[in-house]
């Protein structure tokens, strides 16, 4: 992934949206909270890199997403 194209912009956005859908999922019960944390670290690891690169491109400090902001 490329960072510095908005293709990757929108990627991350659904990484994070697909994120959210598993935090849905564990709070409903679904499935457990070990399982949801080993499906959601990957894509946390991509939308972080993402932000980070974006916020050093601006001059600002990037607070990485973590399992518990969603």
């Amino acid at each position: 992934m490329r960072l510095s194209t908005p293709e990757a912009n929108k990627q991350a956005s659904e990484l994070l949206a697909e994120a959210r859908a598993i935090r849905f999922a564990l709070q409903n019960g679904a499935i457990t909270y070990d399982s949801a944390k080993k499906r959601i670290e990957p894509l946390l690891k991509k939308v972080n890199e993402v932000g980070a690169y974006i916020s050093t491109k601006y001059g600002r400090k990037y607070r990485k997403i973590t399992f518990q902001d969603l």
